[in-house]
């Protein structure tokens, strides 16, 4: 019996954190930066091809949109998921956009119920 509750705990953590994940791949090809935006606490590091630091919701929300609106994303596909005993989830993904391919590492921390955006790196390829 309690087998059966570890896996369904264990397979129902893998699903959820596969569902923030693929929100966030649509909202990124979507460019709905404001939807992205949500998982962010208070910063976030990011480092987009070139700017990189550590900074607060308002000013990521600004260098995301002009990072997507130079660069539309034409795919997103995940390479690899993974997670970490500490709650820390990413994935590993190749984007396509209308001018350069990028490999693009997200990872999230889950704090209390909420998944959070910790950092965002597009490097181009």
């Amino acid at each position: 019996m309690k087998g059966w509750l570890v896996s369904m705990f264990l397979f129902a953590s893998f699903y959820s954190s596969a569902d923030v994940f693929d929100d966030l791949i649509k909202n990124l090809k979507e460019q709905n930066i404001t939807a992205v935006s949500k998982l962010v606490n208070s910063n976030v590091e990011l480092n987009l091809d070139g700017v990189d630091g550590m900074y607060s919701k308002s000013q990521a929300d600004v260098i995301l949109r002009n990072f997507f609106n130079a660069n539309t994303p034409k795919s997103i596909v995940v390479q690899h998921r993974g997670s970490s005993a500490q709650g820390a989830k990413y994935i590993i993904a190749e984007m396509k956009t209308d001018k350069n391919n990028y490999r693009m590492y997200v990872f999230l921390k889950t704090n209390g119920t909420q998944n959070q955006l910790q950092e965002l790196r597009i490097e181009k390829e």
